[in-house]
């Protein structure tokens, strides 16, 4: 059962609160503390912001040389190492388009080693209309694809679960062991991948899995992760949803450059079997919604800081939330992130379990474990409250700042009835103060740069990962866009069929590679951050607190018809 809601289950919704509350009352009745509060969150978000642009700067060459070792090795016809594990492909999913299934599992089916080790777990929900019949078919078209190819079906109404990828993946996974220990396959050789129904996993992340899992020291207390990458469907979605999901990928991308073996897995990751066993599975409640930051948790604790996550540099091809129409979209595209807003309970879990004494003795005075529990509890901070009070801070603060107090810290002002002399300072301490209010103003400005600059840096490893990778090469469609709208000119009329939920309407070509001109997409950075970031953070934060498992989890629309497998 999950905990009762605690202090910890308060701290994001309470951030949130004084960032909305001081933007207003600050400036009014504390504008010096509050000024100075502001200098100091504007530094702090600055040099955030350059930690992040450095461990981007590390991690895409990673993947880059990953790639490109590969491409050698294929090129000079060497033998691949032979696959040790039994991996088993878990593909939760609910109400996803039958067409987007049969890619996301003929892609797996392409690997060579397909028939020989691989295993696919269709976690079906039972609650879904079309849930048997979309199972009957992925069977009968790819069962002779894999060495197995199962079906569960999870239940809907268990006591003390919620609806959502943690708990169908749990039951799915408990099923998928029983069934294969029955056939007498040890857990030790069961690898289990987790990913969404929309991932195109490269046969490539299974060799460099199968290495890492090879060179660790402890592979069955590692939880592997892969950087995400969004090309499935990339020129059929609006330049706001775009460019969204590409500073997604930035930030998950620099996260796998952590020190300490420290860092979150995002949509896809893999692990053995023995782990998943040893920390009970996945929690169901609704706290543990971000199914993915979550288990990682889960395990970092379980174990007492033994567990450790291993990056592995192959990027997983996802698709972006796509609807018909732009505003629709749009709105999709919010609610995809109010759902991955509600993993805010997650900073609460990690307090609260970095907060217990450790079952070991031993381990309440081992220095290494409590650097780790600090290190995992400022990681699951830093990618819950920056989001939730960066953008009321960083945009609304030194406007609302210099609405309710005009000229304040002008020194020209000092003597007036508006300047600094009616606060008690003197005209020695006014320029000083009128100088850490300048330097507050520069800062909030300047505070997203890095961002920028990580943005033109991905630019160069978006289309290499097509080039290299994905194997996309310009073409005529690659000609002629409007980014008015973010949406190329140049489409493919495409009808969907009722079955899969759409309608007749109009799909891009997505086999051509991003081109340098879509560095425009940027210019709706400053719009995506407020509707898909700060805005549903803030929703999903305090709809947790006040409704918590009552919320309905709600899937967005994902459509990949133009694409070459």
């Amino acid at each position: 059962m999950p905990p009762e809601k605690d202090v910890f289950d308060l701290v994001i919704p309470s951030a949130i609160a004084i960032s909305i509350v001081s933007i207003v009352i600050g400036p009014v009745f504390f504008p010096l503390f509050h000024s100075a509060f502001l200098l100091a969150y504007f530094s702090a978000f600055f040099l955030l912001s350059c930690s992040h642009m450095f461990k981007f700067s590390l991690a895409f060459p990673r993947v880059l040389d990953t790639i490109a070792r590969a491409n050698d090795v294929e090129s000079k016809g060497l033998v691949v190492a032979e696959i040790a594990h039994l991996h088993l492909f878990v593909l939760p999913n609910y109400c996803e388009p039958l067409q987007l299934l049969r890619k996301t599992v003929a892609r797996l089916g392409s690997h060579r080693a397909a028939k020989t080790n691989y295993v696919i777990v269709m976690a079906m929900e039972e609650r879904e209309a079309e849930s048997v019949e979309k199972a009957r078919a992925l069977r009968e078209e790819f069962e002779d694809s894999f060495k197995d190819f199962l079906v569960t079906f999870h239940p809907p109404n268990i006591p003390g679960e919620s609806a959502g990828k943690g708990s169908n993946v749990n039951y799915a996974v408990r099923t998928a062991c029983g069934v294969l220990s029955r056939k007498g396959i040890p857990m030790k050789q069961m690898m289990v991948t987790v990913s969404d129904a929309d991932s195109g996993i490269p046969e490539l992340y299974i060799s460099c899995l199968e290495r890492a899992a090879a060179d660790a020291v402890d592979p069955y207390s590692v939880v592997y992760c892969p950087p995400i990458f969004f090309s499935r469907n990339a020129f059929s979605v609006p330049a706001p949803v775009r460019a969204t999901d590409i500073m997604w990928s930035i930030m998950h991308l620099q996260n796998l450059a952590n020190p300490r073996g420290l860092m979150f897995a995002a949509s896809n990751y893999s692990l053995s079997m023995v782990l998943a066993d040893k920390v009970g599975y996945w929690d169901t409640d609704f706290a543990s919604i971000g199914e993915d930051m979550h288990m990682g948790l889960k395990c970092f604790f379980k174990t007492e800081g033994a567990m450790r996550m291993v990056p592995i540099y192959v990027p997983i091809n996802q698709a972006n939330v796509q609807t018909t129409g732009w505003f629709e979209n749009i709105k999709a595209r919010y609610v995809q992130a109010k759902r991955h807003y509600f993993g805010v309970a997650d900073t609460a879990y990690a307090l609260r379990n970095a907060a217990r004494a450790p079952s070991n003795p031993q381990n309440s005075y081992n220095l290494s474990f409590l650097l780790d529990r600090i290190q995992i509890c400022w990681l699951t901070l830093e990618a819950h409250i920056v989001p939730t009070t960066a953008g009321w801070l960083m945009m609304a603060a030194v406007p609302m700042f210099e609405m309710l107090r005009p000229g304040l810290f002008d020194v020209a002002n000092y003597g007036t009835e508006g300047g600094l002399s009616a606060l008690g300072v003197s005209l020695a301490t006014a320029k000083l103060w009128s100088n850490m209010w300048f330097a507050a103003k520069v800062m909030s400005t300047l505070g997203s740069s890095p961002l920028l600059i990580n943005a033109f840096m991905y630019e160069y490893y978006h289309r290499r990962i097509e080039r290299d990778l994905l194997k996309k090469e310009a073409g005529p469609a690659a000609h002629g866009a409007n980014h008015a709208h973010g949406t190329p000119r140049r489409m493919l009329k495409q009808n969907t069929g009722a079955s899969y939920g759409g309608t007749g309407h109009q799909v891009a070509d997505n086999n051509r590679p991003r081109e340098w001109r879509y560095l425009s997409d940027f210019l709706w950075l400053g719009f995506s951050a407020l509707i898909f970031m700060t805005v549903p953070s803030t929703e999903a934060a305090i709809r947790a607190v006040v409704r918590g498992s009552k919320e309905k989890y709600v899937v967005a629309q994902k459509m990949v018809e133009n694409e070459d497998d």
